[in-house]
């Protein structure tokens, strides 16, 4: 997934991450089985459906949301899920990626720190 961001706040007291989402209503980040699946491969080119138990074909359904925003800003800090090497603290380009639990994140491209 590309298409995703992290951008740096200060309110006064602390500094708060937050992630944004590029990526269109049906990217991967966006959309889920209208069948209820929980995991999915053998996306569709175009999204808008995915292979579930061998050959049956099931809907993808596009939503207002991206599953990555919701994942790291609902859950805790995003510095929480930083998955990369040692780096100065900036806004950018990030890649998100699923351990099977959770959406972890890195910088999409690595500066010195």
């Amino acid at each position: 997934m590309s298409g995703h961001r992290v951008t740096w706040v200060h309110d006064g007291d602390s500094i708060h991450g937050r992630v944004h989402c590029d990526e269109g209503e049906y990217a991967p980040c966006c959309t889920s089985c209208a069948h209820g699946c929980e995991s999915w491969s053998h996306v569709a080119p175009d999204g808008r459906t995915h292979l579930a138990d061998g050959d049956v074909v099931h809907e993808m359904t596009g939503h207002a949301y991206c599953n990555v925003v919701e994942f790291i800003t609902n859950d805790g800090s995003v510095a929480e899920f930083y998955d990369g090497p040692d780096v100065r603290v900036h806004d950018g380009p990030i890649t998100p990626s699923w351990d099977g639990d959770a959406y972890l994140w890195s910088y999409a491209e690595v500066t010195a720190p």
